[in-house]
Parts: C-alpha cells; structure tokens; sequence
C-alpha cells in the first residue's frame, strides 16, 4: 500500500515543504514491497502560501518528512539524487533517511 506524506493519518510534512501537486511528478509517498525493501517516490517542495518556489535550492539540513518506525533502517543511509534548480541547472543533492526516520 502506497502512503502519501501529508494526507490524512499519514506522516505530515515538515520545515516548510509540502506536496508538489503538479504533472508529471507525482505526490511524495513511500511504500514498503514483498521483499521488506522501502521505496520512496514523488516530489515535495517549497511553499510560498499556496504555490511552490520557482527554486527549491536547500541549503544545509532540511527534514521533509519522518518514516513511521516500521520503515525506518536499523542504521542511517546516505543517497544521491537529481534535481534541477532554475535554467538547466542540475544538481544532486545529498539524502539521508536515518534510523529515527
């Protein structure tokens, strides 16, 4: 079963991000399959009231959400990811899921 960060008895979003709510990425959302591996999947971003920022360039540590206990890893793991900033800027920010979600 998919869980969307945000939706109702799901984990909330933290430190100023929120649902991307656009095409053609869809909601942050995690799940767990057959073989107990976690996936996450989707796109979060910036709020400015209502809309996103044109630039979601995060400087420093930002929580985005927290994995309910069942999801978390016994140790905390380091990932890479893309992401494109204004222009054909990319980037590849750094992502930690730790062990306290």
């Amino acid at each position: 079963m998919v869980r969307f960060v945000g939706r109702a008895g799901q984990p909330p979003y933290l430190d100023g991000f929120r649902a991307y709510n656009g095409q053609p990425f869809g909601d942050l959302a995690f799940f767990k399959d057959a073989s107990g591996v976690v996936h996450l999947q989707g796109l979060a971003c910036l709020a400015s009231g209502a809309l996103c920022t044109q630039s979601t360039f995060v400087s420093g540590t930002r929580d985005v959400f927290r994995l309910p206990p069942a999801f978390r890893p016994a140790h905390s793991r380091v990932y890479t990811g893309l992401s494109v900033g204004l222009g054909d800027n990319y980037y590849n920010p750094r992502i930690d899921v730790t062990w306290d979600g």
